[in-house]
């Protein structure tokens, strides 16, 4: 059975893997390594200091290491949450090694126009020329994991569908069995197949990563995708329930193999729990020894495993990175059935706890998909919780989907200063974008998106659709999956509902009979279809 246990290769190993580090130092080697893997597994090794323990070691190690400082400005920037601002290599922290050093490693290629000559960071973030750059790299490197991540990770942001599925479709080949994390390639192949729309190709090999390598998060994310899509509720709840724990890790905490006590319940980490009922390290005695060493991450798959000795308790070890998110998914099953309350109980125990800024979507799109005007279901102040999270970045503006989420967010907790403060700075952003594709975005598309959401708190459902219905086809270009997107569909198809004005009144149905035909047996359609025939729109 594969795991996600960190390698650690050392500077021969990467030579003889054809991609040669600049550093003499082994243990920046390794680190890099480690560092890498728990980017692609999506964990923090604990053992390691997680990925942040991880980078501080490897500065140590080698502070002149460019591949050191590849990985983590790399890191800073495709995490979205911190803005970007012009710095001279070598003349600030953190910054990437200086321009005397030999470089061997192709991440860092010059930036046009320096007078200097040396290398800074670009003016204004430039997605499509870095995957540019990624993608020469791959050509001759074609095993070169951090190229090809930051290059799907990119591509996700960009709404670069076809160029997520056909980079990983190029290097694909290359991956042998052999080669470290090679499993975790095919997970990352099988999520462009599947936003483009290539289902049956997608699941069989994000199965074979699993088969493989049952901790695979990504792999995991990409099936559920797949059952969301096609509206297959069931297939997709037991798949996420059969794959959240091992089932050897049940019969080792239950004494019993398959299911889990009806009654657990997430709660406190594992090693919390040690401390605060060291009658636990006993019982098993296996548990805290695994607790000590790490070795949890042997029978955990993407989530949680459970006990209940003192609880039942919340044992938490998996890809704590993708976990919250991977439940979100499970909470969008319990949606389309309509079972509102557990979807939010999935909220709260699992979701809520962890709301962060690169993955906005998490907790506030999963809340604007419970509309109060439409459903009668109260998200009571959850918004508030989601709040500090976004509204410290409102006036970042580095993509367009993280805008419109935090924009939800303000809306939804009722803060007028930060929703006007966002929709300001955007707008200015929109009007002066330079080379910045996401703000050149924001003009056409950008602003109609956010004040549509706008117009929807304040009840105007015409202006929605005014405002939604030219640009709908061009939502994409903000990135992020089909699923996460569809929110905005859903927030069209509400606005169309409570349409008053003649040119509106038959939009709800033909925005119905669209959504039948691309996902049919879909129990919210159909719930939405009753709800337009109340209301004599489908006549």
């Amino acid at each position: 059975m594969g795991t996600h246990t960190c390698r650690r290769r050392a500077w021969e190993a990467w030579k003889d893997a054809g991609l040669p580090l600049s550093t003499p130092s082994n243990e920046a080697c390794k680190l890099f390594d480690a560092t890498l893997t728990q980017y692609v597994t999506w964990t923090n090794d604990a053992a390691l200091g997680g990925i942040e323990g991880c980078l501080a070691k490897l500065k140590a190690a080698d502070p002149a290491f460019a591949m050191g400082h590849a990985i983590a400005n790399g890191l800073v920037l495709i995490g979205t949450g911190s803005s970007v601002r012009p710095v001279p290599l070598g003349r600030g922290p953190g910054v990437i090694a200086p321009a005397s050093q030999p470089l061997i490693d192709t991440h860092l290629l010059p930036c046009p126009g320096d007078p200097e000559g040396g290398r800074s960071w670009p003016r204004s973030p430039n997605f499509p020329g870095a995957c540019e750059l990624w993608e020469q790299i791959l050509r001759d490197h074609p095993t070169d994991m951090l190229a090809l991540k930051f290059s799907h990770d990119a591509y996700f942001y960009l709404g670069y569908q076809e160029q997520m599925r056909d980079s990983a479709a190029r290097v694909y080949p290359f991956w042998t069995p052999g080669v470290p994390l090679s499993s975790y390639v095919k997970g990352i192949y099988s999520f462009g197949l599947m936003e483009t729309n290539l289902y049956d190709q997608a699941e069989k090999l994000a199965k074979e990563a699993l088969s493989v390598t049952p901790t695979d998060a990504w792999s995991v994310h990409t099936v559920a995708h797949i059952h969301e899509m096609k509206a297959e509720v069931k297939a997709g709840l037991d798949f996420m329930h059969g794959t959240e724990v091992v089932p050897a890790r049940r019969r080792l905490l239950h004494g019993r193999a398959g299911g889990r006590r009806k009654d657990w319940r997430p709660g406190v980490r594992l090693r919390p729990l040690l401390r605060a009922h060291p009658s636990l390290q006993e019982f098993p005695s296996s548990l805290a020894l695994a607790a000590s060493s790490g070795a949890l991450h042997r029978w955990t798959r993407w989530a949680l495993c459970w006990v209940d000795t003192v609880g039942p308790v919340q044992v938490d070890t998996g890809s704590d990175m993708l976990a919250c998110h991977n439940y979100w998914h499970w909470a969008l099953y319990l949606i389309e059935k309509g079972e509102y309350e557990a979807a939010l109980t999935i909220y709260d125990d699992h979701v809520r706890p962890h709301v962060w800024v690169r993955d906005p979507d998490t907790g506030a799109s999963r809340l604007r998909r419970f509309p109060p005007r439409v459903l009668g279901v109260s998200v009571g102040e959850r918004w508030r919780d989601v709040l500090p999270v976004t509204r410290e970045h409102s006036r970042d503006h580095i993509l367009l989907f993280n805008d419109v989420h935090f924009l939800m967010a303000s809306l939804g907790a009722g803060d007028a200063q930060t929703t006007q403060e966002l929709l300001t700075t955007l707008q200015e952003a929109s009007e002066s974008p330079g080379e910045n594709c996401q703000h050149r975005l924001a003009r056409d598309v950008g602003m109609p998106l956010c004040q549509a959401l706008v117009e929807a708190e304040r009840g105007n459902p015409d202006r929605v659709l005014e405002l939604l219905l030219p640009v709908r086809y061009r939502l994409v270009q903000i990135g992020g999956s089909n699923a996460q997107r569809d929110v905005f569909s859903q927030l069209l198809i509400h606005a169309a509902l409570q349409c008053t004005s003649g040119p509106h009144r038959n939009v709800a149905r033909s925005l119905l009979m669209e959504r039948d035909a691309l996902k049919p047996n879909s129990p919210l359609t159909e719930r939405l279809k009753r709800k337009a025939a109340a209301v004599h729109l489908l006549q």
